[in-house]
Order: structure tokens, then sequence, then C-alpha cells
């Protein structure tokens, strides 16, 4: 890897990602976005190389939330961003969510439908997650 050598991959529709993980077979990257009130989830498919839209765009916080941080474009969105040991529970923080914990199977099962009944997974508007119909705990509000 040099200065001058492209990427190999590149990670589209994401505007100020900070902090990523991968799940423990991966298969997934989940990215925070701090710009936005979303964490966006690829799929590795055959390799990671090449442009990958996500699969899915997951609405991890409220309007009134996401607001209250929003003094820029660059702000108010998710800045950390974990998943847990057992692939259980995808844990994000942001100033004014301190903790929110998802239910990362749930997440998982739901792009894999999606998938498998024909949704195209390169169209994440398609697979949009709102979360509330998931299982969902914010600490500290």
């Amino acid at each position: 890897m040099t200065p001058d050598k492209d990427p190999d991959g590149y990670l589209m529709r994401l505007a100020y990602p900070h902090g990523l993980r991968f799940t423990a077979d991966g298969r997934y990257m989940f990215v925070a976005d701090a710009g936005l009130p979303f964490v966006h989830v690829y799929a590795r498919g055959a390799g990671w190389e090449g442009r990958r839209p996500p699969v899915a765009n997951i609405r991890i916080m409220s309007d009134f939330d996401y607001l209250k941080g929003r003094y820029n474009t660059q702000e108010g969105g998710p800045k950390g961003l974990e998943i847990d040991a057992q692939n259980h529970l995808l844990l994000v923080t942001s100033e004014f969510q301190p903790l929110a914990a998802f239910d990362l199977q749930a997440i998982i099962g739901q792009i894999e439908a999606a998938d498998q009944s024909g949704v195209a997974t390169r169209n994440a508007s398609r697979i949009r997650s709102t979360m509330k119909s998931m299982k969902r705990r914010v600490f500290g509000s």
C-alpha cells in the first residue's frame, strides 16, 4: 500500500464514517455515519473489492436526538459502534443517545430475508430498517 495506489474497495453512500465493525463470520460490515442518524450495513459477497453500496441503512436514533447534536453536516449521528463477542448485539453511542442496543440477529435476519425474497440488496432504500419492530433498549436517556 502506497499513497499513490488506489484503494481496492469503496463503500458508497456514506457521509462521515465514524466507526466500523465486522460480524464474527466476516460477512457483514456495520459503519456508523456521524453525519446521519444511520448505521450502514455492507455485505462482503465474493469479496470486499470494488464499489459497494450498503445493503441496509438502519435508522438508530430519533429525529429529536439526532437534531440535538446536528451542529453541522458532520455531527448528530452515531459516533461509536460495537458488536458483542457472541454476535447478538449491535451497540451504538452518540452524544445525545449515550448507549443503544439492537438485536443484531434480527437485523441480519431482515437483510437476508429481503435478499432471499428477491429484493435487490444493491438498493438499500428498499431494505431500510426503522428498528421500530426490533428490540431496542436505550440507556442513559
